[in-house]
């Protein structure tokens, strides 16, 4: 089943999907914990039988030209599976994707922190190991969380190639007596135990679809921003969804709506991975293009341009490094700073994330109980927000997994140049590579340069750092 109808116009989708950042596009947590869950499905792994998201030009994507580095591997009998463990407070406590073991089992076993009153978001309907783990490990029992999966056209232990001498009519009925076993096998568990189990279909944002789709005519032109277009050498997403949804009571008279929602959802997380399907470059390279240009971002184009011929194994770009700047990017959207989110991301050295975080006002905060300003506003000092905004690598750090890690050999991947309040706090906690994107300082002549955050400290601080020009 298409993510997107066959009466829509694709490009039209994308065309109007903005992926910007800031407290007016901010999502629900439920979307946002369920698009990482998602996203985490094309985390890099080995390929297996069973691989189909990663197929052809998808998982060169990601893969890129390291042939040295060895991906993590897949559980032969599962399907790319997405998990995301979310305490009271609405952190993450862990996020996995599918292993030798299953997402959420591994999710479950790698948080550092009491999983009893969690939130468990998983990105295809569980089995009944993941599930009968989740009832033992508590989740949910202490304060009536719930377990959320996405409906996807195939549940975790779905076969998706007949490999046997049956016929395909007998192979797809067999699998589907499997995955009505497993369901009802679940549905006991929960039944039986106080767990909240529903599905979810996440939303990228909360806009009036009316007008959206449909494709501006000739003689009237779209007044809608136009944003970055899915290349066609970009990879191509989709999570399809079961098909049986469309005739579930409650579901059926609202199916068109939640249909066009999620193929925007779909447009934009294919935006995002078109976005990071460029070359990497190390920040000596960047700087030297910057200083050549007498600090003017207009200078750029009359600098030789750098040789972009360099592999990512010859960068030194890890494998993960592409999907971890979605990821953060995807948690930039969860932001309450009025002018720009921004998403951090922490990668140990065997690549597993061990903290998400985003910048905003401190938790429960009330609209303006602190200023909103930023640094071109024409207010006084005492009005701009620089100093009641928590940076998203600040908040990542509180709520790494476990707390209080220190970290070694880590990479933070972060949307924006870590700045100079930032960077010590870093460096002082064991994070000394990061990979992110340029940020261009103002102008020599702009008096909004003095009056905002400044960049002087990571260079010197961080040993390695690698940029996405985007």
């Amino acid at each position: 089943m298409s993510a997107t109808p066959d009466n829509v116009c694709a490009g039209h989708v994308h065309a109007s999907i903005d992926i910007s950042c800031s407290s007016a596009t901010r999502i629900r947590n439920h979307d946002l914990f369920m698009l990482l869950s998602l996203w985490m499905e094309f985390y890099p792994v080995e390929q297996t039988q069973y691989h189909e998201h990663f197929a052809g030009d998808f998982a060169d994507h990601f893969a890129g030209q390291q042939q040295q580095q060895e991906p993590s591997p897949r559980a032969p009998t599962a399907l790319p599976t997405g998990a995301v463990l979310v305490d009271a407070m609405g952190k993450v406590a862990a996020i996995e994707h599918t292993g030798e073991s299953h997402a959420a089992v591994r999710c479950l076993l790698s948080a550092a922190t009491d999983v009893k009153g969690c939130d468990l978001y998983l990105s295809r309907f569980p089995c009944s190991l993941c599930t009968k783990l989740a009832v033992q490990a508590g989740v949910i029992a202490a304060h009536q969380r719930k377990i959320y999966y996405f409906p996807a056209e195939r549940w975790e232990l779905a076969q998706v190639e007949n490999d046997s001498s049956e016929s395909d009519e007998a192979f797809r009925m067999r699998e589907v007596e499997r995955a009505e076993k497993n369901r009802k096998t679940v549905m006991r568990l929960v039944s039986n135990n106080p767990i909240a189990f529903t599905l979810f279909i996440p939303q990228w944002d909360h806009g009036d679809i009316d007008d959206e789709f449909i494709p501006p005519s000739p003689s009237k032109p779209s007044k809608k921003k136009q944003t970055t277009q899915v290349t066609p050498a970009a990879p191509k997403l989709s999570w399809p969804i079961d098909k049986k949804l469309e005739q579930s009571p409650g579901i059926s008279r609202r199916w068109p709506i939640i249909e066009l929602k999620f193929a925007r959802t779909v447009a934009a997380l294919n935006l995002l991975a078109a976005r990071y399907h460029v070359q990497a470059r190390p920040l000596g390279e960047w700087t030297r293009r910057y200083r050549e240009g007498a600090g003017s971002g207009d200078a750029f184009s009359s600098v030789e341009e750098i040789d972009l011929s360099k592999t990512d194994e010859q960068v030194g770009l890890p494998l993960w490094a592409r999907h971890a700047m979605v990821l953060a990017h995807i948690a930039a959207k969860r932001t309450d700073d009025p002018k720009l989110g921004v998403g951090s991301v922490f990668v140990d050295e065997e690549g597993r994330y061990f903290s998400v975080g985003w910048n905003g006002y401190p938790k429960k905060s009330q609209h303006l109980d602190y200023p909103q300003a930023g640094a071109d506003d024409s207010v006084e000092y005492e009005e701009l927000k620089y100093d009641y905004i928590l940076h998203s690598e600040q908040n990542a750090l509180l709520w790494r997994n476990p707390p209080g890690i220190r970290a070694k050999e880590a990479w933070v991947v972060v949307t924006k140049l870590p700045c100079d309040e930032c960077s010590p706090i870093l460096y002082d906690c064991g994070i000394r590579k990061c990979i992110t994107i340029p940020q261009l300082p103002k102008g020599l002549d702009d008096p909004a340069r003095l009056r905002g955050l400044t960049y002087n400290r990571v260079a010197g601080l961080m040993k390695e750092i690698l940029l996405f020009e985007v």
